[in-house]
């Protein structure tokens, strides 16, 4: 236990001091601070507060899903770490706890990612928003009930009638929040895959995930969304209703723990696997 710690302290330390990183971040807090001055604005003029459950709405602007998950490929485009140090690491612990290490790295860079963009939510918003109780508030019945506003205030969310009434506030938060962790993870778990396979090859499919989701925004398929991961992001993009055509919620999620399940032990066979840990792992270093 005590070499995991220190194997996934190393690879935070060593990933969180990179420019990359801040980079990562920077861009993220702009998207934030561009999508919600916007809505400061028409919440300032109307002396209107925001509420924090406004968040799950800002998922849908393609453009706000397209940076988070851009931001966060930043963030995690070296894994699986694999240089002279890691080497060295491995040597002297053993693949599996470097592995290990390295997926603990993944879970915890999907809560801190996350968390961050919660905190910069938060800031931006900190002289208007309001955290008192579980309602939608005047400012989100404004935007669903006006949506000319939108358009005068230039706003790039929507505030869908579905989510209104298919959810309450506090329960549209908390399943976007898992929606979130579930991708996340399971993006990082793409990568770590696929570049221990061929490296570069995780940034070529996540590449790929990203573009799928901006060819399916703009043809505007409904099917299309079966297939596109970072869709279900929004909730929006998911099933309300058993006539809508979408994919329901219950799908995604099967889809996404069962493709965690399905990577994990893919992972863990490379690393048991002599022959392919020589040959993907070991003869890397």
């Amino acid at each position: 236990m005590k070499q995991l710690f220190q194997l996934t302290w190393i690879h935070i330390i060593a990933n969180y001091t990179q420019k990359r990183t801040l980079f990562a971040l920077i861009l993220q807090w702009l998207y934030m601070y561009s999508i919600l001055i916007p809505v400061i604005t028409f919440a300032e003029e109307f002396n209107l507060g925001i509420t924090f459950f406004l968040y799950p709405f800002l998922h849908t602007d393609p453009i706000f899903i397209i940076v988070i998950t851009l931001s966060f490929l930043l963030l995690l485009s070296t894994i699986p770490m694999n240089n002279e140090m890691q080497s060295y690491l491995i040597h002297r612990t053993s693949t599996v706890k470097w592995i290990t290490s390295q997926i603990i790295y993944i879970i915890i860079s999907t809560i801190v990612y996350i968390l961050n963009v919660m905190i910069s939510f938060i800031v931006v918003s900190f002289s208007y928003i309001n955290f008192q109780s579980n309602e939608w508030g005047k400012l989100v019945g404004s935007l669903n009930y006006y949506p000319d506003i939108t358009n005068q205030y230039e706003i790039t969310i929507n505030i869908p009638s579905s989510l209104i009434v298919s959810y309450t506030p506090l329960q549209l938060f908390l399943m976007t929040l898992i929606m979130m962790v579930l991708i996340f993870f399971f993006s990082g778990l793409i990568l770590m895959l696929f570049n221990l396979i061929k490296p570069g090859l995780g940034l070529v499919l996540y590449s790929i995930i990203i573009f799928l989701y901006l060819a399916i925004r703009h043809f505007n398929k409904f099917y299309g969304f079966y297939i596109s991961v970072f869709s279900w992001i929004s909730l929006s993009n998911l099933s309300t209703s058993p006539l809508d055509g979408y994919p329901t919620m219950g799908f995604a999620i099967t889809c996404l723990v069962a493709g965690i399940l399905i990577m994990i032990a893919a992972i863990y066979y490379i690393a048991y696997n002599d022959k392919l840990r020589r040959k993907l792992i070991l003869w890397n270093n």
